[in-house]
């Protein structure tokens, strides 16, 4: 393998002084090129030097993101009910698993400009997008009606689960019935298991 030298040549110059400079000791001009040498007992020379950005992901999303508003390089549109939703297929594949089944196994959508979704909200897909590009959503009670059944279908667990455990917050004598009924039917075992506690608890109380 061909060394590559980290000495730093001295400018030419038809001065000979300002050539003979060049070779004075450290304590002269040209210290600040110096390199201490492990024989001098200084600094190591470095064998491989891993860099780490630490803002390098977030900043990368954020421009993405910035990107997807402005549709720039999106190569995909959702068609969800009555709204368009242009977007990266590499964001959504890596984050989903229903998206990258859809958009990786050579299926008719791969080949595609326009997807069309069935059966689910288009505003829980707006939230959804955005959450695959920025990791925030906001769920509240008008939303998580929604946003739970959609987060299931699109497999982002990580929404799911926020879900369920906002609903568990929510329990009360009057709904903790039909929170376990909307939990038994997508598969939300701890917020079932959590309402059908509660609902024992309440009528023990009674």
């Amino acid at each position: 393998m061909m060394e590559l030298s980290l000495d730093i040549p001295c400018s030419s110059s038809s001065s000979s002084s300002s050539a003979s400079s060049c070779h004075q000791s450290p304590t002269g001009p040209t210290s600040q090129h110096s390199v201490a040498s492990p024989a001098s007992g200084g600094i190591k020379q470095a064998k491989e030097w891993l860099h780490h950005a630490d803002h390098h992901t977030v900043d990368s999303f954020f421009t993405m993101d910035l990107m997807r508003k402005q549709k720039l390089l999106c190569d995909v549109v959702l068609k969800v009910g009555d709204k368009a939703i242009p977007v990266h297929r590499l964001v959504l594949a890596s984050c989903s698993p229903y998206f990258h089944a859809m958009f990786t196994n050579e299926m008719a959508e791969c080949f595609k400009s326009e997807v069309t979704l069935h059966d689910i909200d288009a505003n829980a897909v707006e939230l959804l997008v955005a959450f695959a590009y920025t990791s925030e959503i906001k769920i509240t009670e008008e939303t998580v009606q929604y946003l739970l059944p959609a987060a299931s279908l699109l497999q982002l667990h990580s929404v799911r689960d926020a879900c369920c455990r906002f609903l568990a917050t929510q329990l009360t004598p009057s709904n903790c019935l039909g929170i376990r009924r909307f939990a038994d039917t997508h598969g939300c075992f701890d917020l079932e298991t959590s309402s059908k506690q509660f609902a024992f608890s309440t009528s023990i109380e009674s």
